[in-house]
């Protein structure tokens, strides 16, 4: 940025005049259209600037992030319950949203945004209602967990019926019945493990070219998360910028333009997509300078 002083500099109150009036007309134009802005010198609140139109694309990403911790149990799942179990513990993302602009947007805080979590649960934990000391082995402790999950479900079904709980209707009904599903998840969490899931969000952003239509922004694995863009390890998230023609409709534009005449920079519209493994997950289009034309309009 340049700062001019007439007082001191008087050699420079022409180019201060002219300046101000250019940047009136650049002004004007750009208010007719917001795709179009001036190029060179013009004037912003008496401070002379270069104007030189430039569009930085940004990309946000969320990621959804899980983590699976297996159950106690889980090798007795289908022995006892008839539905097979993750035996091991498992991380895995996903990228759950993308958004588009051609601004840069508030960003907060680095720290993961945690959904839910099941986190700091006792994987050793023994049916609440076992009251005996005696000590048993890993699958008669499963044996009786499945036989208090299908009990839980029987009592469910009494109360849903009315076979049971006569006394028991509204309010006092609903409260059961979600207290019975608490205790049931409880139990069904032995065998089919604690599931912790969090959102984390990345920026990124993009200056294209005319010249080039595909960008690597970074790479992504699903056991792994984001990586960086260098990363061959993951699979590259793209994005891909069709341009399409330049509309210059309603504006007068000079044929043959000189060297007084006052250049603008007219945006290009541009399609832009970001693909993950041949898979569009977001789309805009927006104007980008850089795929426009430099034009020169008839003053009236």
């Amino acid at each position: 940025m340049i700062n001019f002083v007439p007082k001191y500099f008087p050699i420079m109150k022409k180019l201060i005049l002219t300046a101000l009036l250019l940047g009136f007309s650049a002004a004007t134009t750009s208010a007719q259209n917001p795709t179009i802005a001036p190029i060179g010198l013009v004037d912003r609140n008496g401070t002379i600037a270069i104007s030189q139109p430039e569009t930085t694309i940004y990309i946000t990403l969320t990621i959804e992030k899980e983590s699976l911790t297996a159950g106690p149990y889980a090798r007795y799942a289908m022995k006892y319950l008839g539905v097979a179990a993750p035996l091991a513990d498992k991380i895995s993302y996903e990228i759950t949203g993308c958004r588009i602009d051609d601004s840069q947007t508030e960003q907060p805080c680095s720290e993961d945004l945690v959904c839910c979590t099941d986190a700091g649960q006792n994987r050793n934990v023994l049916p609440v209602d076992r009251l005996s000391g005696e000590q048993l082995s890993l699958e008669r402790r499963a044996a009786e967990a499945a036989a208090k999950i299908f009990s839980l479900r029987r009592s469910r079904l009494d109360l849903i019926t009315g076979e049971a709980g006569e006394n028991v209707f509204r309010a006092g009904l609903e409260a059961a019945l979600k207290e019975i599903d608490r205790i049931e998840q409880e139990y069904l969490s032995l065998f089919f493990g604690k599931r912790d899931t969090s959102l984390q969000t990345a920026y990124f952003s993009v200056v294209p070219t005319k010249d080039k239509p595909a960008y690597i922004i970074c790479r992504f694995d699903p056991k792994s998360g984001l990586l960086d863009d260098s990363d061959l390890s993951g699979t590259p998230v793209l994005l891909d910028i069709t341009a399409t023609a330049v509309s210059t409709e309603g504006l007068e534009i000079k044929a043959k333009p000189t060297l007084k005449d006052k250049l603008y920079r007219i945006a290009g519209m541009a399609a832009c997509r970001v693909l993950y493994k041949d898979t569009q997950i977001g789309s805009r289009t927006i104007p980008v300078y850089q795929l426009g034309e430099t034009i020169a309009i008839q003053n009236k």
